[in-house]
Parts: structure tokens; C-alpha cells; sequence
């Protein structure tokens, strides 16, 4: 068990996006800024993927994102995995109150958190998720560009648990071909498989399951 359980809430905004074509730090700051700022809430910003030299894109993106932030007059901490301690992200990240997220895996660990979550879709894993939810996702592209945002239009969703979703995450790696298969968010909780390889699903790190 790697401790992913509900927190006491903090009046805390999570931030986990990604650097995407066509997406600038000005347009995050601008999207995460309005939410906090309507909220009196302080932001977390989360980065989940960073190893050097190779991918530090993240991490500056990032970076960045808390240093706009906090020139708005915000009370910013930024987490990055693999730098942050894991017990220490790991509370950090369970204990928003809300968050907006891109990354796929923060979008699944703060619903089964209980965490209602602004999405951002960049790609159909992440739609669909959302599909049937009151407002669906915003796009990159709805986001791009704009520099004011009337946070009061912006529907923070919960999703069905235990409804069967198309994850578009399966690979066949020995055959080159994708495959695709309807499993729930409590299932990847338990450890249902994200990834087909050499003939069998190698389980998901989000619960118990295997890595």
C-alpha cells in the first residue's frame, strides 16, 4: 500500500499539468490564478514526471508556473517527484481541497481521493474519463490565449467510481499494436493493469497492484 488515502482538506488549489504544444506558463497562470485567487485558496503545483538529464521540461514548466503565481500575490508551493520527499508529496498532493489537472494518473489519484478536479484534456485518455460528467473536460485549446477567466463557469467534477471507462492506455509492445480495454477507476486503484507486455498486463503502480 503506498499510503494513497483521503487527507483532512486544506484550503489548498492542486495544480498538475504538463507542457503541450501550444500551451504557455502564461496561459496556466492565468486559468490557476483565477480559480485561486476567487477561492482565497494558496496553490500546490505537482510535478510527477522529472529525471535529469533527460526530462527536466516538466520541472521547468513548472518552475515557472510558481514563479507567475506568486508575483499574483499567491501563496505557492511547488512539489516535484522524485526531488520532494515521496511521503511528503504524497500528503501534499492528497490534502487540496480541489485541483486542475492534465496528467492522467493525477486526474485518477485525486477522483478516488474524492477530490473534485477541473480537467484539462490534452488526450482522449483524459476525455474520457469524463465523458457523461455535467460539463466534461476543458481542451487545451479552450484554454490557449486566454488571459481572463470567470471562475464561476468552471465545473470541478466527481466521477463514477466504479463505471467501466476506454482508457486508450494499452499497448501490445511485441505486436506494435494499441489496444484498448474498459476497466474502472477502482479497479486501477486495486491494480488492474495499464500496460500490455510480452503477452500478459503488467499492473499499475496507483494501488496495491504490481509495478
Amino acid at each position: 500500500d503506498l499510503g494513497w488515502q483521503q487527507r483532512a482538506r486544506e484550503n489548498v488549489l492542486g495544480c498538475a499539468l504538463r507542457p503541450w504544444p501550444g500551451l504557455d506558463v502564461e496561459d496556466a497562470t492565468a486559468l490557476v490564478g483565477a480559480v485561486a485567487a476567487e477561492r482565497g485558496f494558496g496553490v500546490r503545483v505537482f510535478t510527477s514526471e522529472y529525471f535529469e538529464p533527460g526530462n527536466v521540461a516538466s520541472r521547468r514548466f513548472h518552475s515557472r508556473l510558481t514563479e507567475k503565481l506568486r508575483q499574483r500575490g499567491l501563496q505557492v508551493e511547488h512539489f516535484c517527484y522524485r526531488s520532494t520527499p515521496l511521503d511528503e508529496f504524497r500528503d501534499a498532493f492528497a490534502s487540496v481541497e480541489c485541483g486542475i489537472a492534465m496528467r492522467f494518473h493525477a486526474n485518477i489519484l485525486w477522483q478516488k481521493l474524492g477530490v473534485p478536479v477541473l480537467p484539462i484534456a490534452y488526450a482522449p485518455k483524459v476525455s474520457s474519463l469524463y465523458a457523461g460528467a455535467s460539463s466534461g473536460t476543458q481542451s487545451v485549446e479552450q484554454i490557449t490565449g486566454r488571459r481572463k477567466w470567470d471562475p464561476g463557469v468552471l465545473s470541478f467534477e466527481r466521477i463514477n467510481l466504479d463505471r467501466k471507462y476506454e482508457v486508450p492506455e494499452f499497448v501490445a509492445r511485441d505486436a506494435g499494436q494499441a489496444r484498448v480495454r474498459p476497466v474502472s477507476l477502482n479497479a486501477l486503484w486495486a491494480g488492474a493493469s495499464l500496460v500490455y507486455e510480452g503477452g500478459r498486463y503488467v499492473g499499475s503502480w496507483l494501488g496495491k497492484g504490481r509495478r
